[in-house]
């Protein structure tokens, strides 16, 4: 600055004599003197070294001259500082700088809010504290009752028109099923015989780690292993959906009845008998497009003598230029293997032959019922690779003491389930781990273990919220150096979610609330923690902002806020 306009730093004149030179653009200005910096060039000349301390001196405005100083005293010299040095910091209010008050700030320019927590800092933490454990106990006292979670059928808009044609079908579907059912018992004049009925599955699903799908010999060996589960244990007849038939117009005794065949592709792949040679004949005949579309058009009326099928039967012939007896063939070579997929033999030699064959039969319509539930979208016979496949296991009912399927369904429910917790459960969770096959992942679903596999998930989803908490409680402690910032804090991040929910729920009146909602507590967890850090920071640095703000601690406090 001083290179660029030296007459602001020039020094004042000597003692007795007027100043004359024009400063800051203004005749006969002084600039003020704000410091007892030396003024460029040194010491002034022939003024003796001072034996006192020199005074600060204010030069006349307006041209005066200024006042010559005492006998053997030193001039004051001027200060080096711009017009902005003049001006104190933009966050330091001075004694006379009183703003408006608001309805947030006082006079001071602290806010009101601050003022009180330091007025009465206990009072204040106490009384929050107590309000956000009066709502976290008002919201589960009173406000919900029951499963807080929203059930997933209700997480649709009701007042959607599709919601209201869907819950509608619903509730119909529910009423003639119970309807229907009632009927059939009053129709009949006989109680259900024991085990008839399915009341409950078992549904796995198994995925495939390698491209060469699910049907190697391996992945039917995963299958197999989580079938057996149920099918080889000692007690599955007394679960099992039975097969009651009649022999010589007789129902068979109870004791002869057996367990229902499961739906599962062991059927195909186990089968009792299979000729690879006729299978090879059936593909090589089907490969052939005009032999496929004729045997599509003519199998309705040979296999299942549907009328219409019959009477365009020979048109069909006529197109493709083959004889009945020729498609007839054709469907008993099919029959040859598709009769014996009753999952009672040995695993087939060529599983991938199998599928082949599988992959034939799922282009017509008269057999794709029996492959279609086994295989995924993409299996063809282009591409005879499942990579997925699925099996159901039925359990029946009414059970034993028991007149009806749908009497006291829960007791029924209930004595299914806890055979399977009690003998089951545990070889299924091993099965269904990753770490039990390199090529298969395999998964389960049954209805009656839904409440205590969530339960479960969320016991072990809780121990490690809790662990995560605890990791940011002791991080807390760490770096405020105070347990009771650490525990408060902490405290204020957990009670902040009930709080929120008591709004939502008790005083909003929004009822839905889904399972994912609370974890939000980790969303919570982690800006709370940078809150408290940055705050904290925020006030360590309020101590360096000069004698404005570390005035009071209500200044220090506001700034910091």
């Amino acid at each position: 600055g001083s290179a660029k306009n030296p007459t602001m730093f020039m020094p004042g004149p000597p003692p007795g004599q007027p100043f004359e030179q024009p400063m800051m653009g203004q005749p006969g200005l002084y600039p003020p003197i704000q410091s007892q910096m030396m003024p460029v060039g040194g010491v002034y000349p022939s003024v003796p070294e001072p034996a006192t301390q020199p005074s600060q001196q204010q030069a006349p405005i307006g041209g005066q001259d200024a006042p010559a100083p005492v006998a053997g005293e030193r001039a004051a010299p001027t200060t080096e500082t711009t017009m902005e040095d003049k001006a104190p910091p933009a966050n330091i209010r001075t004694e006379d700088d009183k703003v408006q008050p608001t309805m947030f700030a006082d006079e001071n320019g602290n806010l009101k809010l601050v003022n009180m927590i330091v007025r009465c800092p206990c009072c204040t933490c106490v009384t929050v504290i107590l309000i956000c454990l009066v709502m976290t106990m008002l919201l589960f006292g009173v406000v919900i009752s029951g499963l807080p979670f929203t059930e997933e059928e209700n997480a649709y808009d009701v007042f959607d028109v599709r919601s209201k044609d869907y819950d509608s079908f619903r509730l119909a579907q529910e009423l003639t099923t119970d309807a229907l059912a009632e009927y059939q018992k009053a129709l009949s004049g006989e109680p259900e015989l024991q085990q008839q009925e399915t009341i409950d599955i078992v549904y796995w699903i198994y995925e495939a780690e390698t491209d060469g799908g699910m049907f190697t010999s391996k992945g039917l060996d995963d299958i197999q292993a989580a079938e057996s589960i149920f099918l080889d244990h000692e007690d599955w007849r007394d679960y099992c959906v039975l097969e009651h038939f009649m022999e010589n117009e007789t129902l068979i005794p109870f004791n002869k009845t057996q367990c229902e065949r499961p739906l599962t592709p062991m059927t195909i792949f186990f089968p009792d008998e299979f000729d690879e040679a006729v299978a090879e004949s059936v593909m090589e005949r089907l490969s052939n497009q005009e032999t496929l579309k004729t045997y599509r058009g003519v199998a309705p009326c040979i296999e299942r003598e549907v009328p219409v099928a019959c009477e365009n039967m020979e048109l069909a012939l006529s197109e493709g230029n083959f004889t009945q007896d020729e498609m007839e063939q054709l469907m008993m070579d099919i029959d040859t293997i598709t009769d014996h997929w009753n999952g009672k033999g040995q695993k087939v030699s060529n599983p991938q032959k199998m599928a082949q064959f599988c992959a034939y039969m799922k282009q017509i319509e008269t057999r794709a019922n029996l492959v279609d539930f086994f295989f995924d979208k993409e299996f063809s016979v282009d591409n005879p690779v499942s990579m997925f496949t699925r099996s159901v296991l039925t359990f029946g009912g009414p059970r034993e003491g028991y007149e009806s399927s749908t009497e006291q369904e829960d007791e029924q429910g209930k004595e299914i389930k806890d055979f399977v917790l009690d003998y089951l459960f545990e070889d299924m969770d091993k099965v269904a781990k990753r770490s039990n096959s390199d090529e298969t992942n395999t998964f389960y679903f049954m209805t009656q273990l839904i409440f205590d596999i969530f339960i479960g998930i969320l016991i072990r989803d809780t121990t490690a919220a809790i662990m995560s908490i605890l990791l940011v409680y002791f991080y807390l402690w760490y770096m405020l150096g105070s347990l009771f910032l650490a525990s408060t804090g902490m405290l204020e991040i957990i009670l902040s979610l009930p709080c929120a929910w008591f709004i939502f729920r008790g005083i909003f009146q929004i009822e839905y609330f889904a399972g994912l909602n609370a974890l939000t507590i980790f969303i919570v967890a982690a800006i709370g923690a940078d809150d408290i850090f940055v705050f904290w920071d925020a006030y360590k640095q309020s101590a360096h902002q000069g004698p404005k703000v570390t005035k009071n601690l209500a200044t220090r406090m506001s700034w910091v806020w």
